[in-house]
């Protein structure tokens, strides 16, 4: 009965290898998507990190600058998100990022950390896919063949001021 069971695993799983190995590659809709998103109070001092958020998985064990997963078309609140150094939020610190991802990601933003647009927020959208882009400033509106920047300015910019991000696809 046992070498039974075993014989139609062996041929189950014979027939899977088969299958896929004949199969061609392919990106089927809704498949998970690459990206981060690496804060710096000043890109032109990388010393000077302000978390992670990324697709990939948590990682709290860099005490200067800890990793957060984040979901595609969730909006996650700066202030819930702590450096493990000195137990500082990453609210309103970040002035610049770092861009990684595949094209067609959009990261928002905002000044408001519940995601609102009653505040300052910018749209940023990747139109390739990055390998490391320095995003100097999250204010103004612009384009360039690698990503689309949309500022939507109401007070006082958000250099210095994101309480919010919103990753979406």
């Amino acid at each position: 009965m046992k070498s039974k069971y075993i014989l139609m695993f062996s041929l189950l799983l014979t027939g899977l290898i088969v299958t896929t190995s004949n199969a061609k590659a392919q990106i089927l809709p809704g498949a998970p998507s690459n990206y981060s998103v690496q804060f710096y109070y000043d890109v032109s001092d990388m010393s000077r990190q302000n978390g992670v958020f990324t697709s990939g998985p948590t990682n709290q064990f860099d005490l200067y600058n800890p990793a957060f997963h984040a979901d595609l078309n969730v909006t996650y609140n700066l202030k819930d998100f702590r450096r493990n150094l000195d137990q500082h939020d990453l609210n309103d610190h970040a002035s610049s990022a770092v861009l990684n991802g595949d094209a067609g990601i959009k990261v928002t933003l905002y000044n408001n950390p519940s995601g609102q647009t009653d505040d300052d927020w910018t749209e940023i959208t990747f139109k390739q896919y990055l390998p490391n882009y320095y995003l100097v400033t999250f204010d103004g509106t612009w384009e360039d063949e690698w990503i689309k920047v949309v500022s939507h300015k109401d007070h006082s910019g958000l250099n210095g001021h994101v309480s919010a991000i919103r990753i979406t696809k």
